[in-house]
């Protein structure tokens, strides 16, 4: 009988030497699984924090792709804006865009008392240069009495608060509707180096 049990035996070791092996096979494997994880998370992570455009939408990417790229290379910013609003800079730290056809203006940069005394209507967060920040709708008496709008956002960055300035005479929701859905689409687009 001892000779039987050789065969035997050495099955039982070969089973088991396979199974460590396939253990410790299917062990590193794991590891590498986890690893190629992480890496793709720590890469999807990045790239969403230094793309902020892709919170727009199809229609908004379709919108914005017929815009003006502004470029403010002093204070390291950039943003799009629609093709027919017209730029001034005002100094090295504000740009303002207008539009002939419509009584706005849109004022971006370092500026003193944004709110300028105006009564707020609303707020709402939003999300501009990759920042959560809020959105504050005021409305106003003098200079342009009770029709006068402006929205106002703040951004801090590099050390400095830029702000975002919708100023405009409502003249009805379609209109102002609209300006308020282009100055959305600007914070979106604002990007700083």
């Amino acid at each position: 009988m001892p000779s039987n049990r050789l065969p035997l035996i050495a099955i039982v070791f070969v089973v088991l030497l396979l199974a460590f092996a396939g253990f410790f096979f299917w062990l590193g494997n794991s590891k590498n699984i986890d690893t190629k994880t992480t890496d793709t998370e720590v890469k999807k992570s990045s790239m969403e924090s230094s793309i902020c455009s892709s919170t727009l939408t199809s229609p908004e990417t379709n919108t914005v792709g017929s815009w003006k790229t502004y470029t403010n290379s002093t204070e390291g910013y950039s943003f799009k804006h629609p093709a027919d609003w017209e730029t001034a800079e005002q100094g090295a730290t504000s740009i303002i865009l207008s539009n002939n056809t419509a009584l706005f203006s849109f004022q971006f940069g370092v500026v003193d008392e944004p709110h300028g005394g105006m009564l707020e209507l609303s707020r709402e967060g939003v999300v501009a240069a990759c920042e959560n920040t809020e959105k504050v709708s005021l409305t106003g008496q003098p200079p342009g009495g009770e029709n006068f709008r402006r929205v106002v956002t703040q951004i801090n960055k590099n050390g400095k608060v830029f702000t975002a300035l919708l100023t405009f005479r409502f003249v009805d929701d379609e209109t102002s509707n609209g300006l308020k859905e282009n100055y959305d689409l600007i914070l979106k687009t604002l990007e700083f180096n």
